[in-house]
């Protein structure tokens, strides 16, 4: 059932228009015109606003600086909890 038909029967609208007028709003065509338009609108705005925000989000990369070295191959990193010896060989206290 058409959506324009499904609403307009059940506020008892439709058998008040005219035999002309019904068939028109309840055809094929008519909805699908009548929505396309605003949601063409709705879709260019939604992907505007998402390519904005993603060369925001590269503009923000590239302004944070260059890559930060990170553990060297073979190096372990403590286990989750466990204490890790600090700066001259002292021993850190566990954090919680």
């Amino acid at each position: 059932m058409n959506p324009l038909q499904h609403l307009l029967a059940a506020t008892h609208v439709l058998p008040t228009l005219p035999a002309a007028a019904q068939r028109a709003i309840t055809g094929r065509r008519f909805f699908p015109e009548l929505i396309s338009g605003p949601f063409h609108h709705g879709l260019v705005v939604v992907f505007t606003v998402a390519t904005a925000l993603a060369a925001l989000a590269a503009l923000a990369s590239l302004l944070r600086g260059g890559r930060h070295p990170g553990p060297a191959p073979g190096d372990e990193l403590p286990a989750p909890g466990q204490r890790q010896a600090g700066p001259a060989g002292r021993v850190s206290p566990k954090l919680r």
